[in-house]
């Protein structure tokens, strides 16, 4: 503060007049100011130290204003005055920084003097946490570890840990991660042992606990089996095998093993030897371990043979005999043979045959049975039906039959005059000669009926051969004819008495049944043959005869004289295409048609009523081929 003395003084003409002095103050304040709080780093849920804010500044008085930059940390936004002591707040997993700022204002004299503001912070830290670890079931020996991880930042996260139950291997206490051991069970129960772990976060030189969480690690025991003892039983009655029962297998481990065998304790074993596997599982391992059940097969296999056989042999000197034996056994793979006579379905000998079998089982047990088989001869030939004589003509076949039972062949005989020959080939209850000739004319046969034991011989039979007719044609005339010539034919034969039948061109005649054919014209033109059968039945064909059309260059037209209505025919070429033209007597053309021939001499019908010409008289018939070249030419006399 500063004392102004003011002391006037009045000039007036020239004289200057000094007044009494008068003092007054100019007092200056300071620049309010304020000292920086110390920074602050707190736990979530802890008290914060209160903050009295202070100066250097005297001789007035220096009130203070603030701001707070997260009301999150429980501290309003904004406040006068010392800050008080409050709850720390952070729900998060980081750190959680307030900056506050304080502004300082000095008064003096009634005049306020604003300052700089200053800033500090206040931390919270989070609480310490840690992420719940798994349970964990490990077995005996197995390599364990715990690594544990939280989900706070912005700090350092440390961990203690506590073990209720050391006997699984690890230590009763101990900080940070739990390094791999390895885990122990001696006993034959679970063991279990609890965790629990304390996390504590540290950050700004301040460290915060969290809450403990536990978990567990369970050791199990590994499991060990002990089998019964090796098993050795026979068969039972009618089974190919033994129903066994056995004690269980011993069995430790925790958890409690589950135990397996893979044939159980009841099962029906087969014969031989099955080995039993016994099998227990936790979760630890898996052992076995095993023993032997041995079934003996002592029973003898079941054969049955049949009753004695007596049987009679008939179309055979041996007889098929058809016979079951039958075998069974408590197990299967039995081996049946036979071990004399002959198998089933073979042909047995006249006579008593003793048959043996035998039966020996997959263990070698062994049983027989033997029957007998009695073949009676009862297969003699008997002739049901003798061969009888038979009349032929010659040239045809004549058969002998014989009938009769128990046969095995046949062999036809000829007598020679002196004795009788066997017939080379001659093996079948029918003789044929074929081809009988005269010569052959009562010869006479007979046939040796052979039985499997015995033969049997048939009457004899004689052969008759009659002679064949001999036929002929003769012709009336010369076979090749030109129109308006007739022919007959006559049919000669040797024997008389019999039937006809006429053939054209290889084609049976209808109705023609005589010996003679006749009024054939060129027409009929074609190959003749006349089959001729006598009285007994012998038949004869004749040689054929060709009736033709003779080559002529006349033309022919018939009848002539005629009404108008008449025939014209010339010796044409098969196909041959021709025009027929009528002039009248004046040499007028009256008539003109065209005509496809066939067969030589085909008959061309005219019929000049039907084309209006009515006239009398005599006309002019021309035939030209299809080039226009004349054939011939006729004149016909037409009158009504």
């Amino acid at each position: 503060m500063a004392t102004i003395t003011v002391t006037p003084t009045f000039t007036n003409g020239g004289v200057t007049c000094s007044g009494p002095s008068v003092t007054f103050t100019i007092t200056v304040n300071p620049t309010a100011q304020v000292n920086v709080p110390a920074n602050q780093v707190k736990c979530n849920g802890s008290t914060t130290n209160a903050v009295s804010f202070t100066t250097n500044n005297t001789g007035g008085t220096t009130a203070y204003s603030w701001t707070n930059s997260n009301t999150s940390i429980g501290l309003a936004a904004s406040g006068n005055g010392d800050i008080a002591s409050f709850t720390a707040t952070n729900s998060g997993t980081a750190p959680v920084t307030a900056t506050i700022t304080v502004t300082p204002a000095y008064t003096n004299a009634g005049v306020t003097c604003s300052g700089p503001a200053q800033t500090f912070t206040i931390t919270v830290n989070p609480t310490g946490q840690v992420d719940q670890p798994a349970d964990l079931v490990e077995c005996n020996g197995a390599p364990t570890a715990v690594t544990y991880t939280t989900s706070n930042t912005g700090g350092t996260t440390t961990y203690s840990w506590t073990n209720t139950n050391t006997s699984i291997g690890l230590a009763a206490s101990g900080t940070g991660n739990i390094a791999s051991f390895a885990a122990v069970n001696n006993t034959n129960t679970p063991q279990v042992a609890t965790i629990t772990v304390t996390p504590t976060f540290t950050n700004g030189g301040v460290s915060c606990s969290g809450p403990s969480k536990t978990f567990t690690i369970t050791v199990n025991a590994t499991p060990t089996i002990t089998c019964p003892a090796n098993i050795n039983v026979v068969n039972d009655p009618g089974v190919c095998g033994a129903t066994v029962t056995y004690a269980p297998a011993t069995v430790t481990g925790a958890p409690a093993p589950t135990v397996s065998y893979s044939m159980p304790s009841g099962s029906v074993f087969p014969i031989g030897t099955t080995t039993v596997t016994v099998t227990a599982t936790n979760v630890c391992a898996v052992v076995t371990c095993s023993f032997t059940v041995t079934v003996r097969d002592t029973e003898l296999p079941v054969i049955t043979c049949p009753s004695n056989i007596t049987v009679t042999a008939t179309g055979a000197c041996t007889k098929v005999v058809n016979y079951t034996v039958t075998a069974t056994d408590n197990c299967p793979g039995f081996t049946l043979v036979r071990t004399a006579g002959l198998a089933s379905g073979s042909a047995f000998p006249l006579g008593v045959t003793t048959v043996t079998h035998r039966v020996t089982d997959a263990s070698g047990n062994i049983s027989t049975c033997s029957f007998t088989v009695t073949v009676l001869d009862g297969q003699i030939p008997a002739i049901s039906t003798q061969p009888v004589n038979t009349t032929v003509c010659a040239g045809t076949a004549a058969s002998f039959n014989v009938a009769s039972t128990n046969v095995v062949s046949y062999l036809w005989q000829a007598w020679n005059g002196t004795g009788w020959s066997d017939i080379s080939g001659s093996n079948n209850a029918v003789y044929t000669v074929n081809n009988a000739t005269l010569n052959m004319n009562t010869n006479t046969y007979r046939v040796t009926v052979i039985g499997l034991c015995n033969n049997a011989i048939s009457n004899i039979a004689t052969v008759y051969v009659n002679p064949n007719p001999f036929v002929t044609i003769t012709a009336s005339g010369s076979p090749a004819i030109t129109p308006g010539q007739f022919l007959t034919l006559t049919a000669n034969v040797s024997i008389s008495g019999g039937t006809y039948k006429w053939y054209r061109n290889g084609e049976l005649m209808s109705g023609v049944t005589g010996d003679v054919i006749d009024g054939l014209t060129v027409d009929n033109a074609g190959t003749y043959k006349v089959v001729y059968t006598d009285g007994n039945g012998c038949t004869s064909a004749s040689a054929e005869l060709q009736i033709t059309a003779s080559e002529s260059t006349k033309l022919f037209a018939y009848p002539n004289p005629n009404n108008g209505e008449f025939s014209v025919r010339f010796y044409n070429a098969a196909g041959e295409q021709v025009t027929l033209s009528i002039y009248n007597d004046r040499g007028r053309l009256v008539y003109q048609r065209k005509y496809a021939t066939s067969a030589p001499y085909t008959s061309m019908e005219v019929n000049m009523l039907k084309e209006g010409i009515m006239s009398s008289g005599y006309f002019m018939v021309e035939v030209r081929d299809h080039n226009g070249k004349q054939i011939a030419v006729k004149t016909v006399i037409v009158y009504r």
